[in-house]
């Protein structure tokens, strides 16, 4: 009954519902379905991106990939950065204006 409810909500309602997601919940948002992960990508979620204390995989910058001309905003404190990252970062990250 839940699932039925939920598949009713309009996709505004749901974009609300994730903003208050955080990095890691919107990547498990993400799996959920496609309606889900079309939603949890939407260029509004990603503008402050916060990265704090994650691993930097492959995982990750494949969705900094994604997402990377959406940020405005990112915070890596506590990542183990290498120059290489930052460098892609400052490549792709186009309209980044702060990084913490």
């Amino acid at each position: 009954m839940a699932a039925k409810i939920i598949e009713k909500l309009p996709e505004s309602i749901l974009l609300d519902i994730f903003h208050w997601c955080g990095f890691r919940d919107l990547g498990h948002v993400a799996m959920a379905c496609k309606k889900w992960r079309r939603i949890a990508y939407d260029h509004s979620l990603w503008r402050d991106a916060d990265l704090r204390g994650l691993k930097l995989t492959e995982r990750t910058l494949a969705l900094i990939d994604r997402i990377s001309s959406f940020v405005f905003t990112m915070n890596i404190s506590g990542c183990a950065v290498t120059v290489s990252f930052i460098t892609a970062i400052a490549v792709k990250c186009i309209n980044l204006k702060t990084l913490r």
